[in-house]
Formats: structure tokens, C-alpha cells, sequence
């Protein structure tokens, strides 16, 4: 018997219940994006997230290439390190080959970091980064169409939503603000490029 449209259905998975770390940094989730068919006016055409999973804090680099995530993370995991005197203890991320290289690897080895990857072609085991890649692209989208930016400029508009998405609100987080989860103090209202 064929039913008309669950052909395309995927695996479906458990909603699991929110279990954040206890403390800063335990967990790093992180995902590529791109590439975007417009170049940003620096030639970017991927950007990478890094999520702290106590906060939901993210952090967004823009990035010619997406081989570039090895320097990319040893400069983010060296930033932990120097301003908040903690070390990073858990990478998770896809399978994908931008994440499985010898420098990185080597790296993650060398600072004592597990490396949890999901499975191929299972984006639900890394929903974390892939909801706030959504929810980071849809406010770049909203603040290009609501000013009309030219599309270059999309790489600005990516940092900007991330800048006020870490500023507002969370219901995962019972209402609170990534921000002020980390600094426990209220952010300032006015935004530092």
C-alpha cells in the first residue's frame, strides 16, 4: 500500500529535554554554513558557529573556505582560554571533512578536547548549531529586506543578527540572555562593531 508523501519523510528522532552543562565552555557546538552564492565584499562565503551549550552564547566567524575551521577554532579555543581562564572540554559537530582533518585532530589531542561527531546525513544529532544557523540567517535575511541592504553585504548582516540574538531573551534558557548568563551583568544596549 503507498501513502501519498511519506516517501520523503526522514528518520525521525526523540525531542530530548533540555540538560545543559554546568558550567562555561564544558560543551561547544559547531556547524559550517554556506556556501552563500554572493561573495561578501571581503570574499567570504561560509561562515562557522560556535555555541556555548551553558549559555547558547554563539560566536560567528565569517570564512573565504571551510577548511579554514581548524585556525578558525584553536583562535576561538585560545580567546576561551585567555578571557574566561577556562578550557574547552567538548567539541560536537558533524562528520563532515572541514571538522575530520589532521590539524584539527591533532589540536583537539593536544588540549585534551573530545570530539563528538553526529552520524552522516543525520543533522538532527547536531540540532543545536543547525537551529541557530536558522534562526541566525532568518534575522540577517529580516534585517537586509527591512533596510535594503545590498547582498553583498550579508556577511555584516550574519554578525549583526548574531550580536542581537546573544542579546535577547531565551526560553530555553527560562528567559534569560545569553550574555548575561556569561557575564552575569546585563548587556549594554548599544552595539560595538
Amino acid at each position: 500500500m503507498y501513502v501519498s508523501g511519506l516517501n520523503n519523510i526522514g528518520l525521525l528522532f526523540p525531542h530530548n529535554q533540555y540538560n545543559p552543562t554546568q558550567t562555561l565552555f564544558t560543551l561547544i557546538h559547531s556547524d559550517v554554513w554556506g556556501p552563500s552564492k554572493v561573495t561578501t565584499s571581503l570574499e567570504k562565503r561560509w561562515f562557522v558557529t560556535f555555541i556555548d551549550d551553558h549559555t547558547r552564547l554563539t560566536w560567528v566567524y565569517l570564512i573565504t573556505d571551510k577548511f579554514e575551521v581548524s585556525s578558525i577554532f584553536q583562535n576561538f579555543y585560545h580567546t576561551i582560554e585567555t578571557q574566561f581562564y577556562t578550557k574547552i572540554a567538548i567539541l560536537r559537530s558533524h562528520n563532515g571533512r572541514e571538522f575530520q582533518n589532521h590539524n584539527l585532530n591533532e589540536f583537539l589531542a593536544s588540549k585534551g578536547i573530545v570530539h563528538q561527531t553526529s552520524c552522516a546525513y543525520t543533522p538532527q544529532q547536531n540540532g543545536v548549531t543547525e537551529r541557530k544557523n536558522r534562526h541566525v540567517v532568518e534575522v540577517a535575511h529580516s534585517l537586509i529586506l527591512s533596510t535594503s541592504l545590498p547582498l553583498y553585504l550579508w556577511g555584516d548582516a550574519i554578525l549583526t543578527a548574531a550580536q542581537l540574538i546573544n542579546r535577547m531573551s531565551s526560553r530555553i534558557l527560562h528567559l534569560q540572555i545569553p550574555l548575561y548568563c556569561l557575564k552575569e551583568s546585563y548587556p549594554s544596549t548599544r552595539l560595538v562593531f
